[in-house]
Order: structure tokens, then sequence, then C-alpha cells
């Protein structure tokens, strides 16, 4: 069995050393690597279940989309935010031992803030427990809140670069996961390690790109389906220019190496038109300039944003 706690109405979060502004939830998740129910021996059932190494999951919900993909890179330090006390004008400060980034989803659509989320796992020390890891402190005061770099709607979106451009008009909402191979870490622990003691990223997927577009047929000028085209486009990457709100004066996503694969028809009240499922891939088109996640130049990494 797993122990989840969730924070609401969270505040002053700083995790890995990045301001993560505009966090909605916080899960984690206390659980076991291995759970072992011991054989029938002769009693009136199994001796009880035995538990083997601490694992701790974190889970961040957050409109600062931008803040995102710098906690996605950031070496594992700790994870420190604030919550409503029930009853009392202080706060309730929780902080977390060395969460490392494995995954990261972001969510642009119509009419909404954008979203993302980063999943966390916790590196324990060799004699640590779930305790030692997440500690939560009560009475304490709540930090000044700070404005997080939110983006409303696409304004422009955009595959390959003049003259091999594609403007995609209409977009109705676009998606990209970025994660461990696999969905996880490497995790690993020693003979003497109370809790997971490794937690390592030796090699990422191929990063998922979700595009729907509206009224796919009225885009191309010469009369094609837009949907189908951007299937026959290649591999490019992909421009995306959104609203930006408050803080930001501008904010552009560039996702590189984007080729589209499939698509599905679909629709909503008014409109008609497709979802295209892509990938980013980490090589270029050149055929020997590997993309990083981490790049010290945020200009040449996989995914970034460029605001202002």
């Amino acid at each position: 069995m797993a122990n989840k706690r969730v924070f609401h109405e969270v505040n002053g979060l700083v995790i890995n050393g990045v301001t993560v502004a505009g966090a909605t939830q916080i899960s984690v998740t206390e659980d076991f690597v291995t759970n072992i129910d011991p054989e029938y021996t002769g009693g009136a059932g199994p001796s009880g279940r035995v538990h083997d190494a601490c694992r701790t999951r974190t889970q961040v919900r957050t409109t600062d989309v931008v803040a995102a993909i710098a906690a996605l890179i950031a070496a594992p330090t700790t994870g420190v935010w604030y919550g409503r006390e029930s009853g009392a004008t202080t706060s309730l400060k929780s902080t977390l031992k060395s969460p490392r980034a494995f995954a990261l989803a972001i969510e642009l659509a119509k009419a909404q803030l954008g979203a993302a989320t980063l999943d966390f796992s916790s590196v324990f020390g060799a004699a640590e427990t779930h305790a030692d890891v997440l500690a939560v402190l009560a009475a304490q005061t709540n930090p000044n809140p700070q404005l997080p770099n939110r983006v409303l709607r696409i304004q422009s979106c955009v595959h390959g670069e003049d003259p091999n451009d594609l403007d995609i008009l209409h977009v109705e909402s676009l998606s990209l996961r970025v994660q461990a191979k696999g969905g996880s870490p490497l995790e690993d622990y020693g003979d003497d390690d109370t809790g997971i003691s490794v937690v390592e990223i030796p090699e990422w997927d191929l990063p998922q790109v979700s595009l729907t577009i509206r009224d796919s047929k009225e885009v191309a000028a010469e009369g094609v389906d837009l949907s189908v085209k951007l299937l026959e486009h290649g591999q490019h990457d992909l421009i995306v220019t959104c609203q930006p709100v408050a803080v930001l004066a501008s904010a552009v996503l560039t996702i590189r190496n984007v080729t589209f694969h499939s698509r599905q028809k679909t629709g909503g009240e008014g409109w008609t038109g497709h979802t295209l499922q892509g990938t980013a891939g980490w090589l270029d088109a050149d055929g020997t300039t590997w993309r990083t996640i981490d790049n010290a130049t945020p200009a040449l990494r996989l995914v970034n944003w460029a605001t202002s």
C-alpha cells in the first residue's frame, strides 16, 4: 500500500533551486520498491508482508510552463513549499529531499492557461526513511506570493523554416511529453540502504507531440488537407508563439525535429478538424547534431522557451 499526500493551494515552491510559481497541486506518494508476502508456514496464514527499499515519488502541477523546463533539468537538491494551516494564520512548510525530475508534460489549449506537470523521484541517504525525505513543519511564515510565467492561447504555430515552413492555423491544442525511457528513471539501492539511493536517467524516450487543429482543409493554398501536408512534411522544428499573461511580454516554445506520424478526425461544438501525433527527434536533419535536454545554451536544447 502507498501513502499519498496531496497539497493544494501551495505557495513559495522552489525545487532544485528553481522557483516554480503558480503550483496548483503537489502529490507525494510514499511506497516501497518491493512488497513480499511470505509463503504459508503452518500458521493461520502468511506471517506478514515484508517491505524492501523506501521510495518517494512527487508530482507537481503548475501554470508556470516556462519554469517547468528549468526544473526538469536542474540537479537534485531540495524542494520546499508552503500551504495553508487549518485554523491558523501560519503555514505548513514541506521540505522534500533530493527530487530528481524524470518526466515533463506541457499542455497548451485554446481558452485556458497553459499547464505543466513534473514527476520526480527522491534519492535517499544510506539510512534514511520516508520521514527523512519529506519533512513537514507547522507554524511557519508564508512567503510572499510570486507571479508565474503564464501563457494563454497559441497565437501562431509553424512547422519548419522559410522556404520550407508550413503555417498551422486554428490550433485548438498542443501537448508535449518528455520522459525517461520507459516512463521511469533507473532506480537502485545498495546492500545496506533503506531506500532508493540511485536515481539516474541513462536515456530519454522520443518526446511525444500531439497537435489538434480546426478546419484542416481551408488552410493549405493548394486545397490539400493541412493534416495530410503535415504528415508528408518530414522533420522540422515546431515554433509555437503563445499569448503571454502578466509577467511575460512574449513567449515562444521551440520543439526541435518534430515529425508527425498519424492523424485522427476530431471536432467540437461548431468545428471539425484533426489530431496529429508526432515525435521530436534528438538528432538534427544534418545527421551530425545531437540535441540534449540540458544544453548550456538554451537555444540549442531539444525543447526551449524564449521569453521576454
